[in-house]
């Protein structure tokens, strides 16, 4: 027995996006840099292990 359900609502007032993609962005970009930064130990240090 199929049923019929009702699109859902849309919000009335515009959501502002601006901060929350800002902040997104520079988590990503700080990510990015932390994960670059864990690469560059872990092959600085598996380099000054093998001498």
């Amino acid at each position: 027995m199929p049923v019929d359900l009702q699109p859902p609502k849309k919000p009335s007032q515009p959501v502002t996006v601006l901060p929350h993609s800002l902040l997104d962005r520079s988590l990503n970009w700080l990510a990015l840099v932390v994960g670059i930064g864990l690469c560059v130990w872990a092959a600085n240090y598996g380099s000054s292990l093998l001498t």
